[in-house]
């Protein structure tokens, strides 16, 4: 008998218990505790305790490295615990029995750098791969023999993860804004373009062609951008979704513009992988960008999405927009 005790924040309870239920799929040697999981602990039974007494006994020890679990302090004191209880047995045996899982964002590269636990072996949830290797590495802990047919469970396994990470999605989660300007003219970029956000997700956009006495020209263009800092995956979303879409509202405030340029970029080059130009109401046009339409593999790598008004579009050299509602729908 294995016995897998996985670690997880509360916030990724649904994940786990999925996961959980993978696991012993593979194999009824396989016993896994996890705390979502109902009757994991007795009623009236010492929570710390017991789970202390779980960790004693478990085989192999699974955290589930997501932006929750970093965030939960108890998450932490529990993967610090893991690490010391397992210590020894890890020098006794010459065995691993910490195995991370990378939860969507969650670079595996960087998920326990500068620790303790930062050459153990690190494998995605998200991908196939990943996880194939990942399940014969833990059959092979214990001898448990991989069944037939684990590529097609895999993928059904993957396909209801992404469903579960992407219904919660918040695409602007890790993201900075700036705003830009490009040609020979003078002055600052903000003097040209400037913004303030509400927290109803709204961002408020103020232009100026020329602000300046000495302005004699337009410059080429004016961007606000949404720069993601940790690259976003659109593609993995995609392939979960094939109806996924980038979608907004885009209020013609002052009605000083014709049109908007949206550009996608993607890499550390910030190359443009998608532009798309928005003719705009009067007021409010709804803008739905079907992925599906750009796919491509480069969509792993979203770096920015801009707003790029060129001269072209002026109705007035000055005005307002807003853009509302910025999220992903299926």
């Amino acid at each position: 008998m294995m016995i897998i005790f996985i670690s997880h924040s509360t916030k990724d309870e649904a994940l786990a218990k999925m996961l959980s239920s993978f696991l012993e799929s593979v194999d009824s040697n396989i016993e896994v505790f996890c705390t979502s999981q109902v009757g994991s602990i007795d009623a009236g039974r010492n929570f710390p305790h017991e789970i202390t007494n779980k960790l004693n006994r478990c085989d192999v020890f699974i955290p589930l490295l997501s932006v929750n679990y970093y965030e939960s302090r108890f998450s932490m004191i529990e993967l610090g615990f893991s690490y010391s209880c397992l210590y020894n047995k890890y020098i006794e045996h010459q065995g691993n029995y910490i195995y991370p899982l990378t939860v969507s964002s969650i670079k595996k590269a960087e998920a326990l750098a500068g620790t303790p636990l930062s050459n153990l072996q690190i494998y995605s949830i998200n991908d196939a791969h990943d996880m194939r290797a990942y399940i014969e590495s833990i059959c092979n802990h214990k001898n448990i023999h991989c069944p037939s047919g684990l590529n097609k469970r895999i993928n059904k396994f993957i396909a209801d993860i992404n469903q579960i990470i992407f219904e919660k999605f918040d695409i602007l989660n890790n993201v900075k804004i700036f705003v830009c300007k490009s040609g020979e003219v003078p002055g600052e970029d903000g003097d040209y373009l400037s913004y303030e956000s509400t927290d109803k997700c709204e961002y408020i956009v103020k232009f100026i062609g020329k602000p300046l006495n000495n302005s004699n020209t337009y410059p080429v263009f004016l961007s606000f951008v949404l720069k993601f800092l940790d690259k976003i995956d659109l593609y993995t979303l995609l392939s979960t979704n094939k109806n996924a879409k980038l979608s907004f509202n885009i209020d013609n405030t002052t009605n000083s513009l014709s049109k908007i340029n949206i550009e996608i970029k993607y890499s550390n080059n910030n190359n443009i992988l998608h532009r798309e130009t928005i003719f705009l109401q009067t007021e409010t046009t709804s803008v739905d960008i079907e992925l599906s339409k750009i796919e491509s593999k480069a969509l792993k790598y979203v770096s920015e999405i801009c707003f790029v008004i060129t001269p072209s579009a002026y109705l007035n050299d000055k005005g307002v927009f807003k853009i509302k509602n910025f999220r992903i729908s299926f």
